[in-house]
């Protein structure tokens, strides 16, 4: 994608919606799964990289470079929130201009922020690009590789290369993502859908770049993927038939969750009422997204349901941004016979209103998937208060977090010295 004067616009505009959020959130302590983040970073960050393997206690089976990477950037910059969300801000910006060459691959000739700024306002993304953990990363990693293979005319056989190897190493989903991401090449070669040739070294050499790093930790601790932690060991067996429906009805309700009912149910109705008024004569951009929102959505569903691991709203991001651009591809293909700013504006509101979806105490909340969470902060330093003031003994408290989280999501731990 060449930047033109209006996609610079555009970029402003996304690097000045990170900037004030990071204003706003800059001493905000790191959340949830991010909290483990930490302790690993500063483990890293302690033992000046003596090894680049966790320890069995810290270590979850995930590759470390998401903890290496915050604890070289301490090294560097220092170890403080601020500091630290100076790096997160870094990668959103970088995530943000994907995804501007991704709204471009899609609407080559049209100039639009607002619709850019729609993408951005979904829950799940906006909640991300507020948490330290290592899901932005890998969303990163995963649209620079989507867009190089779905949309690039080029090779770009050492981007790719690269994408491919930071997806491997920022998560273990990151398996599963390069899976979906060689199925969707694979359809489109085989379908016309893309005049490329088929390229496998990136596949390769990524791959074995990760076998290398798993034969490592392999040759250190024994083990590799599964962990033998009884802080994460649980979470990878095998489901039994009723965990494997509760795990399809789980999918389910994320994908539908925080406002995006009204999403998908305006995608699929508008995909209904094109198809029954024999008016859909889809696009090679809107078949493409189809085809990649299945294949990313049943690719990573079909793994997640048959284990025990719990399964994040987090997990199928991709899976949403896609779907918002097939929204965003339906109504302006149709705009002549669709009021298309009011389904913009209803599409807005209910990301807006996700944020306040509020589940009762018994079933899961997905905390860290929409912006409710910012209030934790406050319950957590009132429960400390409460418990200062009536002497309650720690130890007769039943709860791990947030009693013992605090020195690692507030970065209270850290020696500079």
């Amino acid at each position: 994608m060449k930047l033109n004067l209006q996609n610079y616009k555009t970029l402003i505009i996304v690097i000045l919606f990170f900037v004030v959020e990071y204003i706003f959130l800059k001493d905000l302590p790191f959340f949830w799964d991010a909290v483990s983040k930490s302790m690993r970073a500063q483990w890293f960050y302690e033992t000046n990289f003596s090894q680049l393997v966790l320890p069995v206690n810290l270590n979850s089976g995930h590759p470390p470079f998401w903890p290496v990477l915050i604890a070289v950037w301490w090294k560097s910059f220092g170890v403080t929130l601020a500091k630290s969300r100076v790096l997160l801000l870094i990668i959103n910006i970088l995530v943000g201009f994907q995804l501007i060459k991704l709204f471009k691959n899609t609407f080559p000739k049209k100039q639009n922020h607002l619709l850019v700024l729609i993408i951005l306002l979904e829950p799940t993304l906006l909640a991300q690009t507020t948490i330290f953990n290592n899901d932005m990363i890998l969303l990163l990693f995963t649209l620079m590789a989507y867009n190089i293979i779905v949309f690039s005319k080029e090779k770009k056989e050492l981007l790719l290369t690269f994408a491919f190897t930071g997806i491997l190493f920022s998560n273990l989903r990151g398996m599963l993502l390069l899976f979906c991401l060689l199925v969707i090449q694979l359809i489109f070669i085989r379908y016309k859908l893309s005049t490329k040739k088929f390229n496998y070294k990136p596949y390769l050499i990524s791959i074995l770049f990760f076998s290398v790093f798993l034969i490592y930790q392999y040759s250190v601790l024994g083990w590799i993927i599964k962990t033998p932690s009884v802080n994460w060991s649980e979470q990878r067996n095998v489901a039994d038939v009723y965990n494997i429906l509760k795990n399809i009805a789980s999918i389910g309700r994320n994908l539908l969750d925080y406002g995006r009912i009204v999403l998908f149910g305006i995608t699929f109705y508008l995909l209904y009422f094109l198809f029954k008024k024999k008016q859909f004569h889809p696009s090679k951009t809107s078949i493409k997204l189809m085809i990649s929102i299945v294949v990313f959505t049943v690719g990573m569903s079909i793994f997640f349901m048959f284990f025990t691991n719990p399964i994040g709203h987090r997990y199928y991001m991709i899976s949403y941004i896609l779907v918002v651009l097939l929204f965003l591809v339906l109504v302006d293909n149709y705009k002549t016979i669709l009021n298309y700013k009011r389904l913009y504006v209803i599409v807005i509101i209910a990301f807006i209103t996700g944020h306040f979806w509020i589940y009762p105490s018994t079933i899961s909340q997905g905390w860290d998937s929409s912006l409710a969470y910012l209030n934790y902060f406050k319950l957590r330093d009132d429960i400390e208060l409460f418990i200062e003031k009536n002497k309650i003994l720690k130890e007769n408290i039943g709860t791990n977090l947030p009693l013992n989280e605090k020195e690692y999501s507030d970065l209270l731990k850290v020696d500079e010295k």
